[in-house]
């Protein structure tokens, strides 16, 4: 059995029992932290594809909605920094944007 199967076992006879983490770990004579480190492991391994993707928007577009209202007047800009990307769009425009990256999982954690 590899540690990972093993660690599925132990994590699944936890969600079983009637004790919390805390006392399971110490029953078993686990570390807590190691009991969060494995159910991260696992949960992840679990993710379909497209959630793991998320993760990476490298490898996906986005739609972003297209606005038809011209350039302001007051000329103000908006720089918006995620990860590596850097836009420059005009500030009226910014809650269209935010709200398709938050539609698409890139403004939260998917953990």
């Amino acid at each position: 059995m590899s540690k990972f199967e093993k660690w599925k076992l132990i994590i699944n006879e936890c969600k079983s029992s009637t004790l919390t983490q805390t006392a399971f770990c110490q029953q078993e004579g686990i570390k807590l932290s190691t009991l969060h480190y494995w159910i991260r492991i696992v949960k992840k391994s679990a993710e379909p594809a497209s959630l793991i993707s998320k993760e990476n928007t490298s490898d996906r577009f986005i739609k972003i909605p297209t606005v038809s209202t011209p350039f302001p007047e007051n000329n103000q800009k908006a720089d918006i920094s995620i990860g590596c990307v850097n836009v420059v769009i005009p500030a009226c425009h910014v809650a269209a944007l935010l709200i398709s990256l938050h539609q698409a999982g890139v403004l939260h954690d998917q953990a």
